[in-house]
């Protein structure tokens, strides 16, 4: 439990900083096992939870950890300390006689990782302001706002606008806790459901309803950079594949195997990709790479692309979240000034 709590507080970003840091003391001439000894000493002074990274693979690359049999590379060493295509990318740089440009594109698969994820978060706050301010206005709306129209107006001659706007405040504790509940039972599924549901019916969710085709469309970003930087570093797919599968959740690894029982009916690795994963608008274009010489270049390319226009679709989402949330929160001020009004001039009619 304490490995995970600590392995936790080593954000994307953070993964970023000590793989480019890494890259470029062996681009240097520093040896590996120097710099990581140097960056261990330094990460226990600083109180930096990326020391558990920098002991834990010094530990194994020495011999020392009781679970292995023999000493480690750095990639290996790193399984189960970074995300597995990150530390496959490191491996697979060792193996080349290229540890800066595995190190180089491990830092890419964490910077992609870490944009998706300030996007995303960046992109919520707005909205939950906006949220946050509705349930103020119905709170005030109750508590305040009624009780001075019934000072002006009794209830039994309020116009129906009013009056209606009356009944939306005399249940407004219960709509927003319904609302609450609502919101809390169908993000609780998401959540739940996000890594375990596959099938058919889960692939309409993953094109059509939020926040699932959201999900999908980030983690489709990010697996193809992830293959497509293993591919151009000479790891065959399949191996890809199944190392990946290793720490992936349900939904992943039924993707996986999807792209596995392709290529066994005789399809090349770009028909094999080119699944339910990934958008119509980039199937055919996976498709049309794998014609060419250079698959892995063009499918790394292709990775860019829809990583940019993955950030893109969720600003976009959210921008239609918040403007939603913007039209109910003035719809609501404007009805309480007109309510206001209309009581106002009827009262002066009466008296």
């Amino acid at each position: 439990m304490k490995e995970l709590l600590i392995r936790l507080q080593i954000s994307a970003r953070a993964r970023e900083e000590f793989f480019l840091l890494l890259a470029n003391f062996v681009q240097d001439g520093i040896t590996l096992f120097v710099a990581l000894s140097s960056m261990d000493k330094q990460f226990e002074k600083l109180g930096d939870p990326r020391r558990y990274i920098t002991s834990t693979a010094i530990k194994r690359m020495r011999g020392g950890d009781e679970r292995q049999a023999a000493a480690y590379t750095f990639g290996e060493a790193l399984e189960g300390l970074v995300p597995v295509s990150e530390a496959m990318m490191i491996d697979a740089g060792e193996q080349a006689g290229s540890l800066h440009e595995g190190l180089l594109r491990a830092a890419k698969a964490a910077s992609n990782a870490s944009r998706m994820g300030k996007a995303i978060a960046g992109e919520m706050v707005y909205p939950c302001m906006l949220v946050l301010m509705t349930v103020g206005v119905l709170l005030v709306l109750s508590l305040k706002v009624m009780p001075m129209f019934e000072q002006l107006l009794p209830r039994e001659q309020w116009p129906t606008a009013t009056a209606t706007l009356g009944v939306l405040a005399d249940n407004a504790v219960r709509i927003i806790i319904g609302t609450a509940m609502l919101l809390g039972v169908w993000f609780g599924a998401f959540i739940y459901s996000r890594d375990r549901w596959t099938g058919n019916v889960r692939d309409k969710f993953d094109r059509f309803v939020f926040p699932w085709s959201m999900s999908r469309n980030v983690k489709a970003a990010l697996i193809m950079a992830s293959m497509a930087s293993l591919l151009r570093m000479g790891i065959p797919l399949s191996k890809t594949l199944d190392k990946l599968g290793d720490t992936a959740g349900d939904w992943a690894t039924n993707h996986f195997q999807r792209i596995k029982g392709r290529m066994r009916a005789g399809g090349d690795e770009g028909e094999a990709i080119a699944g339910e994963l990934f958008d119509p608008t980039f199937q055919w274009q996976i498709v049309l790479y794998s014609q060419s010489t250079e698959f892995s270049s063009g499918l790394d390319r292709l990775a860019e692309r829809l990583t940019e226009i993955t950030l893109v679709k969720v600003k976009g989402t959210f921008t239609v979240i918040k403007a939603i949330a913007m039209l109910a929160v003035a719809m609501m001020i404007v009805w309480i000034y007109a309510s206001f009004t209309q009581i106002t001039m009827t009262a002066r009619s009466v008296s």
